[in-house]
């Protein structure tokens, strides 16, 4: 991730949420990960390590059943699906998601994208 050489990191908790004001085009660069989250079972997690203006993310998605009613708020373990460079939105190749580096502790779901997309739209 060219992004790396950067030595400054995101706060350890950030989301789309937290970071949507220092976003170079909030809506552009939410509509774009909302529209990676095809599912509503996915997650999105910041990368700290990557530029403020456009950061680079992982989706992740649940292993719970959507279906399930048990299952309602409890979101359970997650799978790394893919990692995505922020600025251009594309997958970084499979080979490159060894790479150093630091995920948010903190993510939204899809419902949350959803919601933020929606009250950054006119």
């Amino acid at each position: 991730m060219g992004s790396k050489k950067k030595n400054r990191l995101l706060p350890p908790n950030s989301t789309l949420a937290t970071r949507v004001s220092q976003l170079d085009d909030p809506i552009g660069y939410v509509f774009s990960v909302w529209s990676k989250m095809r599912f509503r079972v996915h997650e999105v997690r910041l990368i700290l390590n990557s530029d403020p203006r456009w950061p680079d993310y992982a989706l992740y998605e649940s292993m719970d059943d959507p279906q399930d009613p048990s299952d309602e708020n409890d979101y359970g373990p997650t799978m790394l699906m893919c990692l995505v460079n922020g600025k251009t939105h594309e997958l970084y190749p499979n080979e490159r998601w060894d790479e150093d580096y630091k995920l948010s502790d903190a993510w939204m779901n899809w419902q949350q994208v959803s919601y933020l997309y929606g009250e950054l739209v006119p």
